[in-house]
């Protein structure tokens, strides 16, 4: 009987083959299993048959113990939860030999007794134990929950190409196909779930299937063991997952059941979740081909990835919180059945061959689920979202998501392995590799597309493809040579761009005959190739659509339809003559939007870009690829001068951080005066993309200027640095507007700004930064001076989660200053406070908070108590500022309560000297006291570019402040932050 079987499982794999050469191995696995929680392992036994299929003796074997890449010095040794390992306690041969093995990281090389001739058995036996880390992306434990994953000792795939002994360093995987019979004992509370099919169901505890399903978190009492047995047949891997409090909900779709192994706290959030994915198990089999086996089972739990895909099981990230994100990961995870799981490509080499396809199908089956109507995202949630939120589309995204990508200018080939990427991998492998598939299916139309998929499938599941063995499949549905287009998408970083240079035309009369004749120039401006669709809009109201053909120089191209000769690829221009019935309005190329055409504002004959304009909806944070995106807001302010001021403010961009543009137009009520904003930045791709133009023009609050810097900002993990260099002028018109005391006249200045440092993410993150800054007046200056200024800043975790920070900061300045860049003990330069619009001028903090010195900009000397204080610092000036987070005592007795728990208090110290020469620092400033800092606001404020508010008290000051005034003191700190 066993005889039999191992012939019938050898026919079954290799029946048809799909190539003259074609071999692969096969492993049948018997595993026995103990988890043992309280100390995260796994005590196991393995007895696997390898059968060699190839046509060499095989005298070693290698095998992948993936998790040997937890062990140290990987790991941290602050964090021995992180741990994780493959011990091999003994290898024997069916004979009980034992068999001579060594271990290098997370390969194992096993010689065996006798060579393994082709057609030939070995059986092999193993005890093994494994330790899991705490969760990480693919796998791991977290509490009482296990997500098992890589967890065996698993053959390497040898194949025409030899061995595949890639050491694990993170990325993907590659397994011989067999049959796992796995028998897993848990504690008996525990329920389990697994690739294949359970053996014996009556194991399931009768509460599993229960929405009350008691949960404890106390040690169990009871501590036997019960065992649950898996059959898996035609697999290439075994994963499963544990937990004591699982909740199973099934679903059908056809012969199928799905299974959803949820945690109690998330079975809500999951419902609707039961119905997507039936209808994605749907979608692809209609699309691909029949899923095979009799059951899939879905899993709730906590590995850090968004999702994993393992045979007949996919676990998915329990903190995926909104609903469309948790459809799509679970959409994608379960596309790989297809794409991984029965077609089981080489994911350490060729990854984009899982990733890309799964990506594609995850967004054709969001489209058929949801429709293809675009996703409104309120943003921000609630009342306001429903007028500031954006639209999203699928395919939009996209496009979008390549575009930010090749943006960055660190580009890599679609086709290289895994650990080669010199940057994230999932760029090219996910989000481009979505993008070719895409191109294919417009290269050949929809039904030869769809021809070539069903093909792929049926010709390569339950084997190994290579890209070659794709690259026929379509080759042979479509008739054509494919060689160019996967050379150029797959192997080069090239982009694509044409263009309309000029379209020209004129009546023409020939005997009887009058028709418009046109001659439309066309250039391609990138070296990637394809063919062109060409839309002409004709001026009695028709419309006439064109395909002009590639002529790639390998495949024979018949003389198409609409006369349009084929565009030769070694040529970057094309002339399209064509004779019309009536003039041309238009002509634009790409009218669909089916190219990745990096710049769509040449795709047309019209003079002035496209603009897609939004009332209110910030669409410009989800623009649109074949034209400019901005919005227009209506806006108010007030200021003394002008009174109530009306008017709008517009913001958009291209493709972030392309031509992006903010501009705000006012008119004052009391003045008659307007006031006007504008600004601009752009990158500078033919230097670097980290380098972009920024452009700043204004005529507001008494002032009239315009500024231009160059910055450049890298940035690698966490640190960063920032050069900004420039030239500022600005003409002082109207001193009605100026609270403090200025100098007329014209200021012009050259600056640079040096800043890098290394910071972590979140509120308040910790790290540090250091700075400097130098200055000299430039052409058209009415004064003639230089200054200059440094600084340090550091923050750092202390006692009871509270953050410390502090800063030391130095200026000098010389020449004949004018007075508002001149440094002051109590704040920022009057000239820095124009960036700041509560501060530019007296209005919306009344004038009475101005005299009495409660409006403080954080700056210069930084004393608060002196914020009214117009006096100014000498020549020289160091300063100490230090502060503590206090926390919110509120938080300790309530629940969360929006904006009233994001209060924050902290105590702050600061001191200053300055000095006329610096020989001498005699006069020393010093305050201590409190803040509080509203750190949330609601959505309002935002809008009106308040990020946060601040109440700071100086409840101490050395005696040279207080002076006779020794009044109870406050100031109000306005963050300012452009309204995005």
């Amino acid at each position: 009987m066993k005889r039999f079987f191992l012939i019938i499982s050898i026919i079954i794999f290799l029946v048809p083959i799909p190539g003259d050469c074609y071999f692969q191995q096969q492993v049948n696995y018997r595993i026995r299993v103990k988890l043992l929680p309280e100390l995260n392992r796994l005590e196991g036994t393995e007895s696997l048959v390898y059968h060699n299929l190839s046509p060499d003796t095989l005298s070693m074997l290698y095998f992948h113990l993936y998790l040997n890449r937890f062990r140290e010095p990987q790991v941290n040794e602050k964090s021995p939860e992180h741990f994780g390992s493959i011990e091999i306690i003994s290898a024997t041969d069916d004979a009980g030999a034992d068999l001579l093995f060594q271990v290098d990281h997370t390969i194992m090389r096993l010689k065996l007794k006798q060579p393994l001739a082709p057609q030939d058995s070995q059986k092999i036996n193993f005890r093994f134990n494994t330790v899991l880390p705490r969760s990480v992306s693919r796998l791991g434990f977290h509490g009482d929950h296990f997500d098992v994953g890589n967890w065996y000792p698993v053959p390497a795939v040898y194949d025409w190409d030899g061995w595949h002994s890639d050491q694990h360093l993170g990325g993907e995987f590659y397994q011989e196909w067999g049959n796992y019979r796995v028998e897993i004992s848990v504690p008996v509370e525990y329920v389990v779930a697994a690739s294949g099919v359970l053996q014996n169901p009556g194991v399931l505890p009768d509460s599993v299937s229960i929405e009350g399903l008691k949960i404890s978190y106390d040690e169990a009492s009871d501590t036997t063991f019960t065992t649950y047995r898996f059959l898996a047949r035609k697999v290439h891997d075994f994963a499963w997952t544990a937990d004591p409090e699982f909740i199973l909900r099934t679903e059908k779709c056809g012969e199928i059941t799905l299974q959803f192994l949820v945690l109690p706290y998330r079975l809500e959030d999951w419902e609707k979740q039961f119905e997507v994915a039936r209808k994605a198990v749907e979608f692809f089999q209609k699309k691909i081909g029949p899923y095979p086996y009799p059951v899939l089972t879905v899993v709730d739990g906590y590995i850090t990835a968004g999702g994993i895909e393992y045979p007949n099981l996919v676990i998915i990230n329990d903190m995926i919180y909104r609903p469309r994100d948790l459809s799509a990961t679970i959409v994608h995870e379960i596309a790989h059945q297809w794409f991984y799981g029965l077609l089981a490509n080489n994911q350490t080499r060729y990854g984009w061959m899982d990733e890309g396809f799964a990506t594609f199908f995850e967004n054709r089956a969001m489209e058929y689920i949801f429709g293809t109507e675009a996703e409104y995202i309120k943003s921000p949630s609630g009342f306001w979202g429903k007028y500031f939120g954006y639209w999203r589309s699928l395919r939009q995204e996209e496009r979008l998501d390549y575009f930010y990508f090749i943006r960055k200018g660190k580009e890599e080939p679609i086709d290289r392995h895994f650990d080669w990427f010199q940057l994230n991998p999932y760029w090219p492998t996910y989000t481009k590799m979505n993008l070719v598939i895409y191109q294919l299916r417009y290269l050949l139309g929809d039904s030869l597309f769809w021809q070539g998929i069903h093909s792929y499938y049926q010709n390569w599941r339950f084997r190994h493809p290579y890209p070659r063995d794709l690259q026929n499949i379509f080759e042979t549905v479509s008739g054509q040579n494919l060689d160019w287009f996967f050379e150029e998408w797959l192997t080069t970083t090239r982009h694509c761009d044409y263009a309309v240079k000029s379209v020209k035309g004129k009546w023409v009369q020939e005997a009887d005959r009058r028709f418009y004749d046109v001659r439309i120039d066309l250039r391609r401006n990138q070296p990637m190739v394809m063919p062109l669709n060409l839309r002409l809009h004709l001026s009695d109201g028709s419309v006439r659509n064109y395909r002009i053909p590639l002529a790639d120089g390998r495949n024979f191209i018949a003389q198409p339809d609409s006369g349009i000769p084929a565009w030769l690829f070694t040529r970057p221009e094309k002339q399209v003559h064509l004779r019309l019935p009536a003039s041309i309005k238009s002509a634009e190329i790409d009218p669909e939007h089916w190219l990745p055409d990096v710049n769509p504002f040449n795709n047309d004959s019209k003079w002035l870009p496209q603009i897609h304009w939004y009332w209110l909806h910030r669409q410009y944070l989800f623009p649109r690829t074949d034209a400019y995106t901005a919005t227009v807001f209506p806006f108010a302010f007030f200021n003394d001068v002008d009174g109530i001021q009306f008017g709008i403010r517009t913001r958009g961009n291209f493709i972030y951080p392309d031509y992006q543009h903010r501009l705000r137009l006012l008119f004052g009520l009391r003045s008659l005066r307007p006031d006007a904003e504008f600004w601009f930045e752009h990158p500078l791709y033919f230097l670097d993309p980290a380098v972009h133009v920024i452009f700043q023009s204004y005529y507001s609050a008494g002032r009239i200027g315009s500024s231009i810097w160059l910055q450049l900002r890298k940035t690698n993990g966490r640190k960063f640095v920032s050069l900004t260099t420039g030239v500022q002028f600005r003409h002082f018109q109207n001193a009605d507007y100026q609270y403090w005391r200025v100098s007329p006249g014209n200021i012009s200045f050259l600056e640079g700004i040096l800043k890098f440092g290394s910071w972590q993410s979140g509120f308040q993150p910790f790290g540090w930064e250091m700075s400097g800054h130098v200055e000299s007046a430039f052409l058209g200056s009415d004064y003639n001076y230089q200054l200059w200024s440094a600084s340090g800043m550091v923050r750092f975790p202390f006692f009871f989660s509270q953050k410390f920070a502090a800063v030391l900061h130095a200026a000098g300045n010389y020449g004949e200053l004018p007075w508002q860049k001149r440094t002051r003990l109590g704040g920022e330069k009057f000239y820095d406070l124009f960036q700041n619009s509560y501060l530019r001028t007296p209005g919306i903090l009344p004038v009475q908070w101005w005299r009495e010195g409660h409006v403080f900009a954080p700056g210069g000397g930084n004393i608060r108590a002196l914020a009214n204080d117009q006096s100014l610092s000498d020549t020289y000036l160091a300063g100490l500022q230090a502060s503590l987070t206090l926390g919110n005592p509120l938080n300790l007795t309530l629940h969360y309560v929006p904006y009233v728990s994001d209060v924050l208090l902290s105590g702050f110290s600061d001191w200053a000297v300055s000095s006329p020469d610096l020989n001498t620092f005699s006069k020393l400033y010093g305050e201590g006291g409190v803040s509080v800092s509203f750190t949330r606001l609601p959505f309002l404020f935002s809008y009106f570019d308040i990020d946060q508010l601040h109440l700071d008290f100086p409840l101490w000051t050395t005696k040279n402040i207080a002076g006779d005034n020794g009044k109870f003191k406050w100031v109000i700190r306005v963050d300012f932050r452009e309204f995005n």
